[in-house]
């Protein structure tokens, strides 16, 4: 198991159509470099795993439960899970470090 990683080296999954990333993780936790192309958008949706994130830079729109949550560089965000949230990437698209716990086996 590898314990450290260059971005630059580790392939590109496709998460939804203009939304990409690179993933590790271990045993209990799963980080990702997720980029968003501008006005890209993840639809509705929950999950079991605790998720937070880090706005590098961009911007983008998070709705969490019935909050709508404008983010931008410097921001971070939770979603507790089995919450229904959506995200739209602003006009310049963003770059979001996003923590899942437990690993998603679906990103793997």
């Amino acid at each position: 198991m590898s314990v450290c990683w260059n971005c630059g080296n580790l392939p590109t999954k496709t998460i939804a159509p203009g939304i990409e990333a690179k993933v590790v993780w271990g045993d209990r936790l799963m980080l990702l470099q997720v980029a968003l192309a501008p006005g890209a958008v993840v639809p509705t949706h929950h999950h079991p795993h605790e998720q937070m994130g880090y706005v590098v830079s961009g911007s983008l729109e998070l709705a969490i439960a019935d909050e709508i949550c404008p983010l931008s560089s410097g921001c971070m965000y939770l979603v507790p899970g089995m919450t229904m949230h959506a995200t739209k990437a602003g006009p310049s698209g963003a770059m979001v470090l996003e923590a899942f716990s437990p690993p998603r086996e679906e990103y793997k």
